[in-house]
């Protein structure tokens, strides 16, 4: 790809990340905040105008945009999001972005990593491209919630697919609405 096209895409592709963060910004407005499985890490550098503190983690540093480096509130970390070594109840809002494709065959396992790690009155948002994860979003997170069951919502605001649910179980007895 030409320095022109790519330089292209990163425009477009950060305007994205800012239409998510935009979405969900009272939640992560000065919270501090986890992002999953962050990758080139979008999501939390353009969190980081908002939120108190921005961590993120991935299984290696390969994606990570340089550009991390010169935002003072963001820390990244390589580390397993099945296994964390963050103490439990320490983030406030934890973020999955654009990520499911990635972490979908062990996603029961983080899910319950993040829930752990959540603070009790927290919430996780799960974040996809519509169009590219909606399988993935119906066959395997949407029957995860249900079975355990955790009380979610969520909804469409294209291009984003956007889950919302919190570290608390709801009992057996209590109707999803």
């Amino acid at each position: 790809m030409c320095a022109r096209s790519s330089r292209a895409y990163e425009g477009y592709s950060m305007k994205r990340v800012e239409q998510a963060v935009t979405h969900i910004k009272n939640a992560i407005d000065q919270k501090t905040i986890l992002e999953v499985a962050c990758g080139c890490a979008e999501f939390s550098i353009s969190a980081s105008k908002f939120a108190k503190q921005v961590n993120c983690i991935d299984l290696e540093g390969k994606r990570l945009s340089p550009a991390w480096e010169t935002v003072p509130n963001m820390q990244f970390d390589i580390m397993d999001a099945a296994n964390m070594l963050f103490k439990s109840n320490t983030f406030d809002t934890i973020i999955v972005y654009n990520a499911l494709e990635h972490i979908r065959y062990n996603l029961e396992n983080i899910l319950k990593e993040c829930r752990r790690v959540l603070r009790h009155d927290g919430n996780i948002y799960i974040i996809s491209s519509y169009k590219m994860d909606k399988a993935i979003i119906e066959e395997y997170l949407i029957p995860i919630l249900k079975e355990n069951p955790i009380d979610f919502c969520s909804d469409i605001v294209p291009p984003f697919y956007y889950i919302r649910f919190n570290s608390m179980f709801v009992p057996k007895e209590t109707p999803f609405t």
